[in-house]
């Protein structure tokens, strides 16, 4: 699975990748590669996202890829973005308060 990493303006600033097991979803290794990284990131990510729709006035952030794909299934049009770690979160989420 590839994704972009992008900043508010949409430019690209990274990319991330996670390898998939052949065999599916398993609860062992959670669907992820039987490989030592099954997930590798590159770029410029703290401060940008993997995003899923444009931001309005609401968008639902998370940590994870797979987390927001699983809630952007619940709710489709619901702009949403992977801040790609809890640190990554937590900051961002503080920079949108104006918390540094």
């Amino acid at each position: 699975m590839i994704a972009r990493v992008t900043d508010l303006a949409g430019r690209i600033t990274g990319g991330h990748c996670t390898w998939l097991g052949p065999d599916g979803f398993d609860s062992a290794r959670l669907g992820k590669a039987p490989i030592d990284m099954p997930r590798r990131a590159i770029g410029d990510l703290l401060g940008n996202a993997v995003r899923f729709g444009v931001a309005n006035d609401v968008l639902a952030a998370g940590e994870g890829i797979e987390t927001m794909l699983s809630l952007r299934s619940a709710l489709p049009t619901m702009p949403m973005a992977a801040a790609l770690s809890a640190n990554h979160l937590r900051r961002d989420a503080a920079a949108a308060v104006g918390r540094n």
